[in-house]
């Protein structure tokens, strides 16, 4: 392990800077762009939606969904007072309210509602759908068993060329394209 590992892992750093930082290693594995549409399925406490929302700026589209009505409005909550523009939306993983093909990126967190395998599947089956020939699905979810399964779940659903792209700091993430011919 790194020196820098050891320091962005130390706790009381974290509780001095408020562990505002603690989404950053997924913000940075997901990889988005000035200008990138994306979603987020699943989006918690609004901590991650706000930090790639602010990759995409103001040109970009952010959008968050959850099955949750606090979570909702706690992510709206956490991302205004970031300064960043999203679009929230309650709705279930398997039947989200978007035009097909309208992102670059849909992030699939795999905690909470959508942990369960069939809401899983189901949430991929929704990505997708919504993500454009040639973008990507990113799949973040707690280290651990599973990889395979996500992999394999990936590649029912449609997506080409799924691999592990890390697992690091308690999670792991899986990213998989849409091929540009179906």
């Amino acid at each position: 392990m790194a020196f820098s590992d050891l320091f962005a892992d130390n706790l009381l750093l974290k509780w001095l800077r408020g562990d505002r930082a603690r989404h950053d290693l997924a913000v940075a594995m997901v990889g988005l762009k000035l200008g990138e549409r994306f979603l987020l399925i699943g989006c918690g406490d609004g901590g991650l939606l706000a930090g790639l929302g602010g990759k995409v700026g103001y040109t970009g589209r952010a959008c968050g969904t959850d099955t949750e009505a606090a979570a909702v409005a706690r992510a709206e909550r956490v991302a205004e007072r970031a300064g960043v523009l999203v679009e929230v939306q309650q709705a279930p993983p398997e039947r989200l309210p978007y035009d097909d093909q309208s992102f670059d990126v849909v992030v699939v967190q795999r905690v909470g509602a959508t942990a369960a395998a069939r809401v899983f599947d189901l949430a991929l089956g929704e990505a997708w759908r919504l993500v454009r020939p040639g973008g990507r699905c990113v799949v973040i979810r707690a280290s651990g068993h599973g990889s395979t399964d996500d992999l394999d779940v990936l590649g029912s659903r449609g997506f080409r060329g799924a691999h592990v792209l890390a697992d690091r700091g308690g999670q792991l993430f899986i990213e998989a394209v849409r091929a540009r011919t179906d």
